[in-house]
């Protein structure tokens, strides 16, 4: 038997679990405080001090989507890196190579064509070969495949990461699982070092950082991927539904 429910799984509040959504029905139910911060964080960036800059990456394509579409109104800046990016790139008619994309995605033309959509302007490939090496968009080849953003990409972002007074990321922006995580730490050390007010979260960004110290330097990092995610676009979740009634 039990006497009371408190949930403390931000992380799993997307999903329709009987654990999240059930239990409540039965017993009297609380947000636990770690939940309660994951709330209080995540919703400064509903009503954010501007400039706002969101950073998407990583490869899981759909759950992305509407976090872009949520955020292109209020953002001044929305960077996209990783495999994310690919699929923007051959939108807008560039060669990608081998490089990972989702070809059943299609971005909506709103995405594709706002100038608050930037894309990384030169990148590390890897080529045939083996070699790795930088290039330009217009440069890439056929047989190249893009694994990370490269300097340049880097430094033409550092100047809008330290005008932004909030910054939202979710996603590596390299093949970091590869040894391609040179993009990813590189911009968490310039965000951490921007006044802005930071929060980051899904676990292949904390792991692309892979740095106890640069992540404790970040104003909120989230234990959430999909459920932030989720959160950010719909400003709710089943779980967090549950407890309210």
């Amino acid at each position: 038997s039990a006497d009371l429910y408190v949930n403390e799984a931000f992380a799993v509040c997307h999903r329709e679990h009987a654990s999240i959504i059930q239990l409540p029905k039965f017993l009297p139910s609380y947000a636990g405080p770690a939940l309660v911060d994951e709330v209080t964080n995540l919703s400064r960036m509903l009503k954010p001090e501007l400039p706002l800059t969101v950073i998407v990456g990583g490869a899981k394509f759909g759950t992305k989507l509407p976090l872009l579409t949520k955020f292109l109104a209020p953002a001044q800046n929305i960077m996209v890196g990783g495999a994310l990016a690919h699929v923007f790139l051959k939108q807008r008619g560039y060669e990608i190579g081998r490089s990972l994309v989702d070809e059943s995605l299609t971005i909506p033309e709103a995405l594709i064509t706002s100038p608050k959509i930037l894309l990384p302007s030169e990148v590390v490939v890897k080529t045939t070969d083996q070699k790795v090496i930088h290039r330009h968009l217009a440069e890439l080849l056929p047989a190249d495949t893009i694994v990370d953003v490269g300097p340049v990409t880097i430094e033409t972002w550092s100047k809008l990461i330290g005008a932004s007074k909030t910054i939202l990321w979710n996603g590596p922006l390299g093949y970091f699982e590869d040894g391609f995580g040179a993009g990813t730490k590189k911009l968490a050390e310039l965000i951490t070092a921007s006044p802005a007010f930071s929060v980051i979260g899904g676990g292949d960004t904390i792991a692309a950082i892979n740095s106890p110290g640069l992540l404790a330097k970040f104003g909120f990092v989230s234990a959430a991927g999909g459920a932030m995610l989720q959160f950010l676009s719909a400003v709710t979740l089943p779980g967090l539904e549950a407890l309210k009634n």
